[in-house]
């Protein structure tokens, strides 16, 4: 249901976002108040807990918005999240929204997962190889797993190509033990 609640409003913010060409604005401003949301406990507690009336709410982003600068359209959504009572969803329509930002720019995540550490160089060919793969830009985020022992796993949405030492050992015990 979260999710279905989240999916619509982040839709509603990427359509305007396309018609005025900012939608990579607005994300990177959903992106920061997503941080304020994250860091303050107190925060999220006040803008969420029902117990505080909605002027108080209102009031208290107001105080918010100035010191971010959030645009006017950043403004009006936030608002509408928080007469709603909708405002509790924010990490969930800030994944959403990243989604639906990626696809409007033709691009992909991906997360590469290593056992040490990787130079820029390596990084580098690894996104330049997917890129040639998908046809499609990519974004890599880093991971480091030990216990992989050497190589690299690569995750894009759902699909895993797993060249680590570890599951090449596995695969060559479980091909001895077959016989």
């Amino acid at each position: 249901m979260r999710e279905i609640v989240a999916r619509r409003y982040a839709k509603a913010l990427i359509r305007i976002g396309q018609e005025d060409g900012k939608y990579e604005a607005y994300g990177e401003e959903l992106k920061a108040f997503g941080q304020l949301w994250e860091a303050s406990p107190e925060f999220r507690d006040v803008m969420e807990n029902p117990i505080y009336p909605k002027e108080q709410r209102r009031a208290i982003f107001e105080a918010v918005k100035e010191k971010m600068g959030l645009s006017p359209i950043m403004v009006n959504f936030i608002r509408l999240l928080i007469d709603k009572r909708r405002v509790g969803y924010l990490p969930e329509i800030i994944r959403c929204y990243e989604k639906l930002s990626d696809e409007v720019a033709g691009r992909l995540r991906a997360t590469v997962t290593s056992a040490v550490p990787l130079d820029e160089a390596s990084l580098k060919a690894i996104q330049e190889k997917l890129e040639e793969m998908t046809g499609r830009k990519v974004l890599l985020s880093v991971q480091e797993d030990p216990r992989l022992i050497g190589g690299v796993v690569t995750k894009i949405g759902d699909i895993l190509y797993d060249g680590s030492i570890r599951t090449q050992l596995e695969n060559l015990k479980e091909t001895l033990m077959k016989g």
